[in-house]
C-alpha cells in the first residue's frame, strides 16, 4: 500500500489548513508547522478505517515523540489521548515543534483521511479548569471538587459558584460540598445547608459586629460583657494592668504629713491625704542573739544579756521604744545612724553616739525621730548614760 498524499494549503492571518490520507501500516500525514508562527494544530480523522493512528511531533524535525490531543468541540473537558482508533476531531498544542503528523502504527483496512488546521491561537488555559471522567471537577491535575466528597478544603478556601453544575455531590452537615441554588450551585466550605447564596461562611456578629473562633473552620457571634467588654461596663480589676514602681509613670506625687496617710487617689491624679487614726502600737520581742535594728512601736529584750538596737536614718515622727522584758536585766544600747544625733532632755550627744542603760529590772526609753539626722528622746525607767 503507498501513502496517497494530497495537499491543499490555504494561508490567511497565520491560519494554515492541508489535507492527507493513510491506507498503508506505518505510513503518516504529515504537516510541517513554524513554531514562531503557530501554537495549535486541528485534527479531522475521516474514512472507512481498521487501524490505530498515533499523534506525533518532532522538534528538530527527524525525532517524533507522542502528542496529547484533545476532542473537539470542548477541548477543555475529558481526558487527552496519544492515539485513536475511530474517526473524531481533536486539537493539539504545537508550539516549539518543527513538525506535526499522525502514523497509522497498526494497520488492517480502509483508508484515514486527514485534515490539518493550524492556528497561532494560545491554548494554555484549555485544560485550566475541566470535569474528568470520573465527575470530578480539576485544574490541571488538582481535583477542586470531587463527585463523592465535595471542594478540597485543604488547598481551596471559600464559596465557588459553577452554574449549572449539576450531579456533582449534595450538601452532608459537617462535610464540605455543593448545594443546589436557584440559579445556580454553590459549593460551600463551612455552614450549614441551605440555597446558594444562604449558610456557610461567618455567623452573623448582629449590631456589635463582632465574632470569635469556637473550632477549625467554626465561629460564632461574640456576646458582650462576656467574651469582651462592651462600651460603657464595668472593667474587673483583674482585667486592669498591674506596673510595678516606675519614676517614669506620669502619676502626681504627694507627701502626707506626720500623722497623716493617703486615702485616695483622684480622677485628675491628685492624692488625698485624711489624718490616721487610732491603732494598735506594733511590738517586737527580741529572745535570741545580741543585737537587732530597732522597729516602730515597741522593742523588748527577752534575752538573759546585753542587747544592742540600732535605729534606722530617723523620719519625723517615727517613734522606737525600748525595755527589758519580764524579769530581765540586760544593759540595753541604742546606737545612733551615722551623722545622727541623740537628744535627751534638751542635750545632745555625739554623732553615732549611744544611749546605754544600767542593766536593771524594767529599763525602759522612747526616741522620736525628728528629722534625718536626729532623734529626741525620754528616760521612762532606770538610769541611762548618753555618749
Amino acid at each position: 500500500m503507498k501513502l496517497l498524499l494530497s495537499l491543499a494549503l490555504s494561508l490567511c492571518a497565520l491560519t494554515a489548513q492541508t489535507r492527507g490520507s493513510i491506507s498503508g501500516a506505518g505510513q503518516a500525514a504529515t504537516i510541517s508547522v513554524e513554531a514562531s508562527n503557530y501554537s495549535t494544530v486541528g485534527v479531522q480523522v475521516e474514512g472507512t478505517w481498521s487501524a490505530t493512528i498515533q499523534f506525533e511531533g518532532s522538534m528538530d524535525c527527524s525525532t517524533w515523540i507522542a502528542v496529547t490531543a484533545y476532542a473537539m468541540p470542548d477541548p477543555s473537558t475529558g481526558a487527552g489521548i496519544t492515539s485513536t482508533t475511530a474517526n473524531g476531531n481533536w486539537v493539539a498544542r504545537t508550539a516549539g515543534l518543527c513538525k506535526f503528523r499522525v502514523r497509522a502504527s497498526a494497520y488492517a483496512s480502509g483508508s484515514a483521511y486527514v485534515t490539518f488546521s493550524l492556528s497561532s491561537a494560545d491554548t494554555s488555559t484549555l485544560r485550566a479548569v475541566q470535569t474528568d471522567s470520573s465527575g470530578n471537577v480539576t485544574i490541571g491535575t488538582k481535583v477542586l471538587l470531587s463527585a463523592t466528597t465535595g471542594i478540597d478544603t485543604t488547598s481551596y478556601f471559600g464559596n465557588i459558584l459553577l452554574s449549572g453544575l449539576t450531579g456533582v455531590s449534595t450538601w452532608t452537615a459537617g462535610v464540605p460540598g455543593v448545594v443546589s441554588g436557584t440559579a445556580t450551585d454553590c459549593v460551600k466550605v463551612n455552614g450549614t445547608s441551605g440555597a446558594c447564596g444562604s449558610g456557610g461562611g461567618m455567623a452573623d456578629p448582629g449590631a456589635n459586629g463582632i465574632v470569635k473562633r469556637t473550632a477549625l473552620n467554626t465561629t460564632a457571634a461574640a456576646t458582650p460583657g462576656t467574651d469582651y467588654y462592651a462600651p460603657g461596663g464595668a472593667i474587673a480589676s483583674t482585667d486592669l494592668p498591674n506596673p510595678g514602681a516606675s519614676a517614669g509613670g506620669k502619676v502626681r506625687s504627694a507627701t502626707c504629713s506626720a500623722g497623716q496617710h493617703v486615702s485616695a487617689i483622684n480622677t485628675d491624679s491628685t492624692v488625698t491625704c485624711s489624718a490616721d487614726a487610732a491603732g494598735t502600737v506594733g511590738m517586737t520581742i527580741n529572745n535570741s542573739g545580741t543585737s537587732a535594728t530597732a522597729v516602730a512601736g515597741w522593742n523588748l529584750n527577752d534575752t538573759t544579756g546585753a542587747f544592742n538596737y540600732t535605729l534606722p536614718t530617723a523620719s519625723a515622727g517615727a517613734q522606737y521604744c525600748f525595755r527589758n522584758a519580764t524579769g530581765r536585766t540586760g544593759a540595753i544600747t541604742l546606737t545612733m545612724p551615722a551623722s545622727t544625733t541623740l537628744d535627751i532632755g534638751g542635750v545632745a550627744g555625739s554623732a553615732a553616739g549611744t544611749y546605754v542603760a544600767g542593766g536593771a529590772l524594767g529599763d525602759s526609753a522612747c526616741v522620736t525621730g525628728l528629722s534625718s539626722t536626729k532623734y529626741i528622746g525620754q528616760t521612762l525607767s532606770g538610769t541611762w548614760t548618753l555618749n
